[in-house]
């Protein structure tokens, strides 16, 4: 299903970026909305599925959805940051308690970023590779020429829709960010190392319909406990 969904969004924001271009503002907003919701949700769980997997090309459809929505970092940050450091002050897409979601959105988006420059220079130092073999170079190099060529083809308009709908999705996808973990705090070890990643540092649904609808990202406890585990697998907990 990701495999199937993914082409199909990215060709349904090519054709809106084309309709929204040269359309009336109602329709411009409409379109924004309806297309940055989809993209948030559906897009952004299936980029979510595949940048998981252990296979290049599952990856590389992952990545092809998260340039359709100028979120192209999210893979480095969210497996390298947050499901090593998910639950403790060092993650960015943590939510802390009675923190407001505007406070946590601009607070995540700047960290996430951050987070992933900051792991690919390690990345790059250690094994001695050039810049340009650094990702989070090359995410703003793709993106830059993502809107280049937007602008080009069907003009500032066009490029500004792209923004728009791609806002949308990501404020979509910190949202589920925002819930997923709103509160939930690992204990600290003698050490300072932060304790095991438990079921219950995870807010998880027992909605059955719901978890069919989001490719059961509602059994988050279990996708943390098995981050490569297709979401076909993933079961409820009964202490999450």
């Amino acid at each position: 299903l990701p495999l199937l969904y993914i082409p199909l969004q990215l060709g349904v924001i090519v054709w809106a970026v084309r309709i929204a271009a040269t359309s009336n503002s109602t329709t411009f907003i409409a379109l924004a909305l309806s297309v940055g919701v989809t993209a948030g949700v559906f897009g952004m769980l299936c980029a979510h599925e595949l940048a998981h997997s252990r296979r290049r090309f599952h990856r590389f459809v992952a990545l092809a959805m998260l340039t359709g929505t100028s979120n192209r970092q999210f893979r480095i940050s969210h497996i390298f940051g947050h499901h090593r450091w998910a639950g403790t002050g060092r993650d960015a897409a943590t939510a802390k308690r009675g923190e407001s979601f505007y406070v946590f959105l601009v607070r995540t988006l700047c960290s996430q970023w951050k987070e992933a420059w900051e792991f690919e220079r390690r990345r790059c130092a250690s094994r001695a590779f050039s810049r340009l073999k650094n990702r989070a170079t090359q995410d703003i190099i793709s993106i830059v020429l993502v809107y280049a060529i937007i602008t080009a083809r069907f003009g500032m308009r066009g490029a500004l829709f792209f923004l728009c709908q791609s806002a949308i999705a990501i404020v979509v996808l910190e949202l589920f960010n925002y819930i997923a973990h709103y509160g939930l705090l690992r204990g600290m070890r003698v050490d300072g190392t932060p304790e095991p990643f438990l079921d219950a540092h995870s807010w998880n649904s027992s909605n059955e319909f719901a978890n069919l609808l989001i490719f059961n990202m509602g059994r988050h406890s279990d996708h943390h406990r098995r981050p490569t585990a297709s979401y076909q697998v993933l079961s409820g907990i009964a202490d999450a």
